[in-house]
Formats: structure tokens, C-alpha cells, sequence
């Protein structure tokens, strides 16, 4: 049989309820109640598990207005020979693949320069083939004759003239005046007759007097240039002789020498150069596309010769969108490789995008706030966008 519960059993159950009531009805101290320089700590109650601290990240958004360009400026391209056009093979607007012909020019010009270029070169190996070849005998044996006959020219003008010589002139002149004085006698003759000197033996009188006055100077001059002394510059011209027929004698037995050999192979470097410019300016007849573009402008026309740009061509196999209102309080917010979504007017669907630069320079101010600019490479897409579309951009930071 169980006992009753004694009343000072029941008195203390019932303060013990009543204080354990009022512990969960007492709010938490917060932070505004701590002193200052105090620190709260709150005491895990025992057994229970810590909560984690969940951290919330905030994504904005920032919109910017701007328009579409090229990521690569626009291609002015020029033909870089001066020829007359004979074709246009593209159109304003008209699509082109990388080697596409946009024009071609006359070559006529162009193809006689390459064939003097070319023959020019053969020319010059062979002279290098000949001049690299062993001399051969008898050219050696010629090089030794001159060299021998260039040495006795200045033996002999080193030692003047011998009495022998001086005297055998002497008499030469004297045989020579006296055929004058006689030559003279006869044409008075033949000319002093009544019928005068219209008649034929006077004239050959006449004529053999001329012959005789002119064999007379030339033996008096031969003999007073005996009886000079030698001159200065004819020994020195002599010497110069015989200086360069033992120089040919020599670079005929040694073959050609290492300077030489610099030589010829600069003369070869510059005959294949031209020959390699003119092959080049004969391509440039042909305009081709240098990229995947459009053609935007047409600045030739058949029978012209092109002066400076030929043809403007764009890529748009790579677009930017240019924001144009960028505020300055945002521009904290972007980074590089930020993902947006860009709506152009033209279309009614979305492009996405990656934030690709960020210009350092301000592009103005507008209500005192500066506005600057960033770039968003444009994801491919198959609609095609144009150059100068605007619209407006999602920056997601």
C-alpha cells in the first residue's frame, strides 16, 4: 500500500516549477545592453548541437545603355601597285571568305619587270660561275704576256731614249722636210699654169703638198718629244701598267678571294631580292580578302588606278557591346569576366555576354556623375547582329 506525499514534499516541487517558469519567459540580453567595452558570451546549454552561421551573398544587377562594335577596328585595305583595274569581283554589303578575290589589276607591267628581274639574276649567277671557275691555261699564259709587255713598255720610258733613236728621228724629220719642200715646188707647178687651178693636176699636186705638210709635223713632233726628258706622269701610268697585269696574273692563279667572294654573294642577295619583289608585286595584281568580312565601302572602279584605300572591309565574327552611360558608382561594382545579358532593340530576344575590359579614361559627366566605359565581348550567335545596333546591358556583379 503506497503512502501519501507529505505536504513539504508537494511545497517544494511546486517553487521549483514556478522558478523554472519564469527562467523561459526572461528574454536574451542583446548587444545594445552590453557596457561598453564588455563582451557578451553565450554559453551553449549543455548537450545541445551549435547552429552554423549562414552567410547571405547579395547579387545586383546594373543596367547600361550602349551600342554594338567590331572588336576589331575596320580593315582599309589598299593595292599596293599602281596598275589599272580590270575587274571588281565584290560589291558594297557582300560577304567575303579569307582569300577571296576582290579585284584584280593589270599585270602586263608587272610580268615584264619579273622577266627582267628573273633574267638579270641568271645573269649575274653566271658571271659568279665564270668568275669562280679555274682560269684556264691559256688565259694564264695571255695574263703573263701582258704583264712582260707592260714591264719592257716601263723599262724603256724609265730609261728614255738612246742616241740611236734621237738621231734616227732626226733624219726622219729631215726626209720628211725635204718631201714637203718638193711637194710644195711641184704644186706651184701645176698650179701656176694660165688654166689655174681647176684643173686635175693641180688638185692632186695640191693634195700630195697636204699629205707631205702633215707627215713633216707629225716626224718634228716625234722628235722633240725624243729629246724631252721623261715625264712624271707617263712613268707613273707605265708603273700603274704593270701593277694591274700583275694583279690580273695573280687573281687568275689564286682564284677568287674571300672579299670577292662577299662580293658575289652580295650581287646574288640583291638580283634574287628584286627577282622576290617582283614576284610579289605581280601578286599584289590579284586583291584578295584578308579575313572573313563584309565589305563596307568600294573606293575603286574598272580603268582606275587605285590611290590609297581600295576597299574598307568589317569582321563580325567577333562583336562588343560599348556601353555609352556607365555610371561611376557602379563601375566599383564590375570585374572583368562578369556575365550580362544584353536586349538590342533590333531583336526581341536576349545575347549574353562576358564584361571583357573596362577603359581607364572617363567619356564625359552627365548630372556631375562621370561616365565611363566597358566593354562586353558578345557570346557567337547565329542572328545576325550589325555594328551600330544599340541597346541595353545586365551586368551581373
Amino acid at each position: 500500500m503506497r503512502k501519501p506525499l507529505s505536504i513539504k514534499l508537494l511545497t517544494a516541487i511546486a517553487i521549483v516549477l514556478t522558478i523554472a517558469g519564469c527562467s523561459a519567459d526572461t528574454p536574451a540580453p542583446s548587444a545594445s545592453s552590453a557596457t561598453a567595452g564588455q563582451s557578451l558570451t553565450t554559453r551553449p546549454t549543455a548537450g545541445a548541437p551549435a547552429v552554423p552561421t549562414r552567410v547571405v551573398s547579395t547579387r545586383t544587377t546594373i543596367f547600361a545603355d550602349g551600342v554594338v562594335k567590331t572588336a576589331v577596328p575596320p580593315i582599309a585595305l589598299a593595292a599596293d601597285v599602281s596598275a589599272k583595274v580590270l575587274n571588281i569581283h565584290v560589291e558594297p554589303g557582300q560577304a567575303a571568305e579569307m582569300g577571296d578575290v576582290l579585284a584584280t589589276l593589270d599585270d602586263a607591267t608587272l610580268r615584264d619587270a619579273l622577266a627582267d628581274a628573273e633574267l638579270q639574276l641568271a645573269l649575274v649567277e653566271a658571271q659568279i660561275v665564270q668568275a669562280q671557275a679555274p682560269a684556264r691555261p691559256e688565259d694564264i699564259s695571255s695574263a703573263r704576256a701582258a704583264l712582260a709587255a707592260a714591264q719592257a713598255n716601263y723599262t724603256l720610258i724609265q730609261q728614255g731614249p738612246t742616241e740611236s733613236e734621237i738621231e734616227q728621228a732626226h733624219l726622219s724629220w729631215i726626209a720628211a722636210r725635204e718631201a714637203y719642200l718638193a711637194a710644195q715646188v711641184d704644186r706651184d707647178v701645176a698650179c701656176g699654169t694660165p688654166a689655174g687651178t681647176g684643173i686635175p693636176a693641180c688638185q692632186a699636186k695640191e693634195a700630195s703638198y697636204g699629205n707631205a705638210y702633215e707627215s713633216e709635223r707629225a716626224a718634228y713632233a716625234n722628235y722633240q718629244r725624243l729629246l724631252q726628258p721623261v715625264a712624271r706622269e707617263q712613268l707613273a701610268q707605265a708603273s700603274a701598267n704593270v701593277a694591274s697585269a700583275r694583279a690580273r696574273l695573280q687573281a687568275l692563279e689564286a682564284g677568287p678571294s674571300a672579299e670577292q667572294q662577299q662580293v658575289f654573294e652580295a650581287q646574288l642577295s640583291q638580283a634574287r631580292s628584286a627577282v622576290q619583289r617582283a614576284r610579289d608585286n605581280l601578286r599584289e595584281a590579284v586583291v584578295r580578302s584578308p579575313c572573313i568580312c563584309i565589305v563596307q565601302e568600294v573606293n575603286v572602279a574598272v580603268g582606275s588606278v587605285p590611290k590609297g584605300v581600295a576597299f574598307t572591309l568589317v569582321q563580325l565574327d567577333a562583336l562588343i557591346f560599348e556601353t555609352t552611360n556607365l555610371s561611376e558608382r557602379d563601375l566599383a561594382k564590375i570585374e572583368i569576366g562578369n556575365r550580362a545579358t544584353v536586349r538590342l532593340k533590333a531583336f526581341d530576344r536576349t545575347f549574353s555576354g562576358t564584361v571583357a575590359a573596362i577603359l581607364p579614361q572617363s567619356t564625359g559627366a552627365q548630372g556631375g556623375v562621370a561616365l565611363f566605359t566597358v566593354r562586353i565581348a558578345l557570346d557567337p550567335t547565329e542572328v545576325r547582329i550589325l555594328p551600330g545596333m544599340t541597346g541595353r546591358a545586365e551586368i551581373e556583379t
